[in-house]
Parts: C-alpha cells; structure tokens; sequence
C-alpha cells in the first residue's frame, strides 16, 4: 500500500531508475513545496510541485496512472494548497483530459512555453 508523503526529507529516488533527490533540486527551486505519493519502498511513484496558486508539475508513474493516484495530489493542492490554476502543453491530450475531469477550464493558450520554444501552452484554472 502507498503513503502520501509530503515535503519533509523526500526520499532518494524515483522508482524505475527515474529522477534521483539531487536531479529534482535541477527542476524545482524549493522541495518546499514538493508533495509525492510512495510505494511500500519510500520509492516515489508520483509527485507535484506547487508554486503560489499554480500547479507546475505533476508526475504519475505509468503502472499508476488509472488508480487515482494523480487524483488524490491534484485535490491535495486544491483543497490544502489553494492551487487554481495549471499550464499544460496542449499536445498533451491525456493531461488536458485529467485536468478537465478535475474541473479545470481552459482560459487561454500561448504559442510558446515559458523557455520560448514552439510548444502551444493551454492555460487551464479551475473552474469555481
């Protein structure tokens, strides 16, 4: 059975030879504000990280995905972390899926991604 884990000492490593603790500091700023879902191993099976009202990134391994795992950490930063709002590549079919079945809109679309490459951003929040 998998724990919640939230920010405290995470764990070294991400199941299936994933991101290493180190190798996330690389994408978040502060593991501050890092929550991650563990299997009986303390190995993460999923994460996300929340900055302000935004949720910058959610990973959910592939032998979860379907079980309610990314379910559970989407309402986590909805109901405790007061997180509205998320940006999605707008290839991104599946996600765009999860985050409407999570109640999310899209508000709006950008042409380019944060770092200025040529991947469409769906703005999406949630819808109140």
């Amino acid at each position: 059975m998998a724990n919640f884990f939230t920010k405290k000492n995470p764990p070294s490593s991400i199941s299936g030879g994933g991101f290493k603790k180190h190798e996330l500091r690389e994408f978040i700023p502060t593991l501050e504000n890092m929550y991650c879902y563990l299997d009986d191993k303390e190995q993460i099976q999923a994460f996300l990280f929340v900055d302000n009202d935004n949720i910058e990134m959610l990973f959910v391994h592939n032998d979860l995905r379907g079980k309610g795992v990314g379910k559970k950490l989407i309402n986590y930063a909805i109901e405790k972390l007061n997180a509205t709002k998320v940006d999605v590549n707008e290839e991104n079919k599946q996600g765009i899926g999860f985050y409407k079945h999570m109640s999310f809109k899209v508000i709006d679309r950008s042409e380019l991604d944060n770092a200025g490459r040529n991947y469409p951003i769906l703005h999406m929040e949630l819808e109140k």
